[in-house]
Protein backbone atom coordinates (compact mmCIF):
# COMPACT_ATOMS: atom_id res chain seq x y z
CA UNK A 1 0.00 0.00 0.00
CA UNK A 2 2.92 2.32 0.75
CA UNK A 3 6.29 2.95 1.54
CA UNK A 4 9.26 5.78 2.48
CA UNK A 5 11.14 4.36 -0.32
CA UNK A 6 11.42 4.93 -4.09
CA UNK A 7 11.51 1.74 -6.28
CA UNK A 8 11.51 0.49 -9.48
CA UNK A 9 8.99 -2.14 -10.92
CA UNK A 10 9.99 -5.18 -12.90
CA UNK A 11 6.61 -6.15 -13.26
CA UNK A 12 7.19 -6.36 -17.24
CA UNK A 13 10.68 -8.43 -17.41
CA UNK A 14 10.78 -10.37 -14.25
CA UNK A 15 14.13 -12.52 -13.87
CA UNK A 16 15.36 -14.62 -10.61
CA UNK A 17 17.60 -12.90 -7.75
CA UNK A 18 20.35 -15.18 -8.43
CA UNK A 19 22.09 -18.24 -9.65
CA UNK A 20 22.35 -20.34 -6.87
CA UNK A 21 21.32 -21.23 -2.87
CA UNK A 22 18.02 -20.90 -3.46
CA UNK A 23 17.93 -16.92 -5.45
CA UNK A 24 17.26 -18.75 -8.70
CA UNK A 25 13.60 -19.68 -7.05
CA UNK A 26 12.82 -16.17 -6.49
CA UNK A 27 11.47 -13.66 -8.46
CA UNK A 28 12.65 -10.00 -8.63
CA UNK A 29 9.41 -7.78 -8.57
CA UNK A 30 10.66 -4.46 -7.25
CA UNK A 31 14.05 -3.21 -5.76
CA UNK A 32 15.09 -0.09 -4.71
CA UNK A 33 18.21 1.41 -2.38
CA UNK A 34 17.58 2.70 1.24
CA UNK A 35 18.89 5.89 2.38
CA UNK A 36 19.91 6.15 6.16
CA UNK A 37 17.43 5.83 9.00
CA UNK A 38 14.41 3.34 8.37
CA UNK A 39 12.40 1.86 5.68
CA UNK A 40 8.75 1.30 6.09
CA UNK A 41 6.36 -0.54 3.93
CA UNK A 42 2.62 -1.00 4.89
CA UNK A 43 0.41 -3.83 3.59
CA UNK A 44 -3.08 -5.39 3.86
CA UNK A 45 -3.99 -8.60 4.06
CA UNK A 46 -7.01 -11.18 5.74
CA UNK A 47 -8.90 -7.73 6.83
CA UNK A 48 -5.86 -6.79 8.76
CA UNK A 49 -3.15 -4.13 8.14
CA UNK A 50 0.41 -4.52 8.82
CA UNK A 51 3.61 -2.34 8.74
CA UNK A 52 7.44 -2.98 8.94
CA UNK A 53 9.74 -0.69 9.77
CA UNK A 54 13.37 -1.79 9.61
CA UNK A 55 16.84 -0.08 10.46
CA UNK A 56 18.69 0.44 7.02
CA UNK A 57 21.76 2.14 5.92
CA UNK A 58 22.43 3.80 2.92
CA UNK A 59 22.81 1.77 0.33
CA UNK A 60 21.40 -1.55 1.82
CA UNK A 61 18.95 -3.40 -1.44
CA UNK A 62 15.33 -2.89 -0.62
CA UNK A 63 13.70 -5.63 -2.82
CA UNK A 64 10.51 -7.03 -3.65
CA UNK A 65 10.24 -10.24 -3.86
CA UNK A 66 8.24 -13.81 -5.18
CA UNK A 67 8.59 -17.85 -4.48
CA UNK A 68 8.27 -19.84 -7.79
CA UNK A 69 10.99 -18.78 -10.45
CA UNK A 70 12.72 -21.85 -12.41
CA UNK A 71 10.23 -24.00 -10.42
CA UNK A 72 9.60 -26.95 -12.94
CA UNK A 73 7.18 -28.38 -11.20
CA UNK A 74 4.90 -25.49 -10.00
CA UNK A 75 5.30 -26.76 -6.37
CA UNK A 76 6.36 -23.45 -4.68
CA UNK A 77 3.81 -20.99 -3.42
CA UNK A 78 4.26 -17.85 -4.85
CA UNK A 79 3.77 -16.13 -1.87
CA UNK A 80 5.38 -12.22 -1.53
CA UNK A 81 9.07 -11.36 0.34
CA UNK A 82 10.29 -8.51 1.08
CA UNK A 83 14.35 -8.57 1.99
CA UNK A 84 16.94 -5.46 2.99
CA UNK A 85 20.00 -7.15 1.22
CA UNK A 86 23.37 -5.64 2.66
CA UNK A 87 25.71 -5.38 -0.03
CA UNK A 88 29.61 -6.61 0.86
CA UNK A 89 29.06 -7.34 4.83
CA UNK A 90 30.31 -10.07 6.70
CA UNK A 91 28.30 -9.36 9.38
CA UNK A 92 25.56 -7.60 9.94
CA UNK A 93 21.92 -7.17 12.33
CA UNK A 94 18.89 -6.90 11.03
CA UNK A 95 16.38 -5.20 12.80
CA UNK A 96 12.48 -5.23 12.43
CA UNK A 97 9.73 -4.71 13.73
CA UNK A 98 5.84 -5.79 12.48
CA UNK A 99 3.11 -4.26 13.36
CA UNK A 100 -0.36 -5.50 12.87
CA UNK A 101 -2.93 -2.63 13.07
CA UNK A 102 -6.46 -1.83 12.15
CA UNK A 103 -8.83 -3.33 10.55
CA UNK A 104 -11.63 -3.27 7.33
CA UNK A 105 -14.85 -3.81 7.06
CA UNK A 106 -16.64 -4.84 4.06
CA UNK A 107 -19.74 -4.29 4.33
CA UNK A 108 -19.58 -0.39 4.81
CA UNK A 109 -16.19 -0.02 3.13
CA UNK A 110 -14.38 1.68 6.39
CA UNK A 111 -10.83 1.11 7.35
CA UNK A 112 -10.12 1.76 10.71
CA UNK A 113 -6.41 2.40 11.79
CA UNK A 114 -5.10 1.87 8.10
CA UNK A 115 -1.21 2.98 9.18
CA UNK A 116 1.37 2.46 11.43
CA UNK A 117 1.43 3.90 14.84
CA UNK A 118 5.14 3.52 15.15
CA UNK A 119 7.80 6.13 14.09
CA UNK A 120 11.52 5.50 14.36
CA UNK A 121 13.56 2.46 14.93
CA UNK A 122 17.02 2.52 15.85
CA UNK A 123 20.43 0.27 17.23
CA UNK A 124 22.00 2.10 19.88
CA UNK A 125 24.49 -0.55 20.57
CA UNK A 126 25.90 -3.47 18.73
CA UNK A 127 29.07 -5.20 19.99
CA UNK A 128 29.87 -9.02 20.67
CA UNK A 129 28.53 -8.69 24.44
CA UNK A 130 25.05 -6.36 23.80
CA UNK A 131 22.59 -5.18 21.50
CA UNK A 132 20.19 -2.09 21.95
CA UNK A 133 17.32 -1.49 20.04
CA UNK A 134 15.03 1.62 20.25
CA UNK A 135 11.75 2.20 18.77
CA UNK A 136 9.49 4.57 19.58
CA UNK A 137 5.73 5.85 18.12
CA UNK A 138 3.90 8.31 16.76
CA UNK A 139 2.44 9.49 20.63
CA UNK A 140 6.26 9.95 21.94
CA UNK A 141 6.37 6.95 23.72
CA UNK A 142 9.64 5.23 23.47
CA UNK A 143 11.38 1.58 24.63
CA UNK A 144 14.39 0.33 24.84
CA UNK A 145 15.18 -3.31 24.22
CA UNK A 146 18.79 -4.74 25.63
CA UNK A 147 19.58 -7.93 24.40
CA UNK A 148 22.91 -9.84 26.09
CA UNK A 149 24.61 -11.41 22.65
CA UNK A 150 27.51 -13.74 25.37
CA UNK A 151 25.74 -14.59 28.35
CA UNK A 152 22.24 -15.49 27.89
CA UNK A 153 22.14 -17.10 31.57
CA UNK A 154 18.38 -16.34 33.14
CA UNK A 155 20.41 -15.52 36.51
CA UNK A 156 23.19 -13.10 34.97
CA UNK A 157 23.25 -9.57 35.82
CA UNK A 158 24.67 -6.99 33.16
CA UNK A 159 24.78 -3.39 33.33
CA UNK A 160 26.00 -1.17 30.10
CA UNK A 161 26.28 2.49 30.48
CA UNK A 162 25.90 4.15 27.15
CA UNK A 163 25.55 7.89 25.41
CA UNK A 164 21.30 7.47 26.31
CA UNK A 165 21.95 5.73 29.76
CA UNK A 166 22.84 3.36 31.87
CA UNK A 167 21.10 -0.12 31.50
CA UNK A 168 21.38 -2.85 34.20
CA UNK A 169 18.88 -5.99 34.24
CA UNK A 170 19.11 -9.58 34.68
CA UNK A 171 18.77 -12.40 31.97
CA UNK A 172 19.46 -12.67 28.63
CA UNK A 173 16.83 -9.36 28.14
CA UNK A 174 15.06 -6.52 29.40
CA UNK A 175 12.78 -4.08 27.93
CA UNK A 176 12.05 -0.51 29.04
CA UNK A 177 10.03 1.81 28.76
CA UNK A 178 11.58 5.22 28.52
CA UNK A 179 10.45 8.24 30.16
CA UNK A 180 8.10 10.31 27.66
Amino acid sequence: MQTNFEYESRLSALEPLGDGHGYQHIWKEAAGNAAAGNAHINWFSNQKFYSLISVVEPGDDLIFARLGANDPNFNLRHDPAFIIRKKEKKEATFVSIIEPHGAYDPVTELSEQPFTSLEKVSVLQDDEDYTLIQFSNKGGKSWTLCLANSNASKVADHRLEIEEGVYSWQGPFFLKRNKE
